[in-house]
């Protein structure tokens, strides 16, 4: 089997996706109005019932018979109305509320709106990603040799923090609902971000699949929230689907709050689970715990299992500051192990150490810029007269040397496509 690696970029990315922000504001009346409602509601105290008005006022103008744009408006806007109906009939009219009544429900209907906007920009963003993740497959695989027989599988891999909420100075998770949405592919897709339908990265993992072809992404990490707690989550797409998730766990200052909150818990599937994490870094949120349980998987941990072309494949993912903690893959071995990460310095003998590739190494660092695959039988890569079969004897010029060749690729903007592809 042949793997090609293919990888976003950051610092090329970036830019990318804060225009995209401008241009989903901007481009569809029903995008720019429900961010106006949801600034509103965040930042004016009191406004609720100006906006209940404003919302009156809109439906009764629009009337039933909508077309194009009018009809998302109208769509997001009597959900609006439902809600505020909703709360008069639990509550009385809002005019009879107190200040202290109508700031709690204001802030309830600010969450609302934002969960709705949180769903819309999601799959916006997904369909960016998309979009520069086909054209560099469509780039890799058009060198291939029609008549070639070779098993091939296209590792693409994202940088930590590819996806959060609107980008502002800080970094802005989910709600736990909408990346439940995004891990079960059922965010709305009816306002298409190029004309055509929107992209999902299963869908993505689909395309390109043919009998000796496969299509494998690590889809960095997203930002999510529940009740005040953060998780940074790593999700994986293969055949069609959201196959695992893993989460960070040396969290810091970068990972939303996560770091002013006791909001780790040890793994388990239920009270009467027999399966107990086998030690207690082995932490995650509920929605962790429960897609992997839905998935068949009975442990939470940074190593699993694929078929691929009738082979077990072992793959191990490391976040970030996770990889200066041995004992969070311990005594785990893989296949290939992948390292997704926003700022990690990979010159030091501890990093190395942590490496658990029996095979390949795979690196993606967004805000260092580097993104590179290395290979455990690569004899360019070790220090002199030392045993190449640790990673803890690569010889840290030949490590900078491979991602320093300009990874950067003006093939397709923000996108990194591996000139090496290496054999397992």
């Amino acid at each position: 089997m042949k793997v090609h690696f293919i990888s976003v970029h950051w610092i090329q990315f970036y830019p990318i996706i804060l225009a995209e922000q401008e241009r989903f504001k901007k481009e569809h009346p029903a995008f720019k109005m429900l961010c106006e409602i949801t600034d509103a509601l965040k930042k004016n105290a009191g406004c609720l019932i100006e906006v209940r008005e404003s919302v009156n006022f809109i439906l009764g103008a629009a009337g039933e018979n909508v077309t194009g744009d009018l009809i998302y408006i109208t769509n997001i806007l009597r959900m609006f109305q439902e809600k505020l109906h909703n709360y008069e009939a639990s509550y009385g009219p809002l005019e009879g509320l107190s200040p202290a009544k109508i700031a709690e429900l204001q802030k309830a209907l600010y969450h609302f709106a934002r969960g709705i906007r949180q769903e819309y920009w999601l799959s916006w963003l997904q369909d960016i990603f998309c979009c520069q993740v086909k054209a560099a497959l469509i780039h890799a695989m058009d060198g291939i040799p029609y008549n070639d027989t070779e098993q091939r599988l296209f590792i693409v891999v994202f940088p930590e923090f590819s996806f959060t909420d609107f980008l502002t100075r800080d970094l802005v998770a989910f709600y736990k609902e909408t990346v439940y949405k995004f891990l079960y592919g059922t965010l709305p897709n009816d306002i298409p971000r190029t004309g055509a339908p929107l992209q999902t990265l299963a869908q993505l993992t689909t395309a390109f699949h043919e009998e000796n072809r496969e299509v494998l992404i690590f889809a960095g990490t997203i930002m999510w929230k529940a009740s005040g707690t953060y998780y940074n989550m790593a999700p994986v797409f293969f055949q069609g689907a959201c196959v695992y998730v893993w989460e960070k766990q040396q969290i810091s200052g970068e990972d939303g709050k996560s770091y002013q909150v006791r909001h780790r818990h040890p793994v388990c599937f239920g009270e009467k689970a027999t399966y107990r994490p086998p030690h207690s870094m082995y932490m995650a949120g509920s929605l962790t715990v429960n897609f992997l349980s839905q998935k068949g998987f009975r442990e939470v941990k940074p190593v699993f299992g694929l078929t691929i072309f009738e082979r077990a494949i072992r793959f191990a993912i490391t976040i970030c500051l996770d990889m200066n903690d041995h004992s969070i893959i311990g005594a785990e071995t893989a296949d290939i192990h992948i390292l997704i990460a926003a700022g990690m310095n990979p010159n030091h003998e501890f990093y190395y150490a942590n490496i658990c590739a029996k095979r390949l190494f795979l690196y993606c660092d967004s805000a260092m810029g580097r993104t590179a695959m290395y290979r455990l039988g690569d004899k360019t890569l070790w220090l002199p007269d030392k045993n190449p079969d640790e990673w803890i004897y690569m010889n840290p010029e030949a490590v900078a040397e491979r991602y320093r060749s300009d990874p950067a690729s003006d093939i397709v903007t923000g996108i990194y496509i591996a000139p090496n592809i290496e054999e397992i």
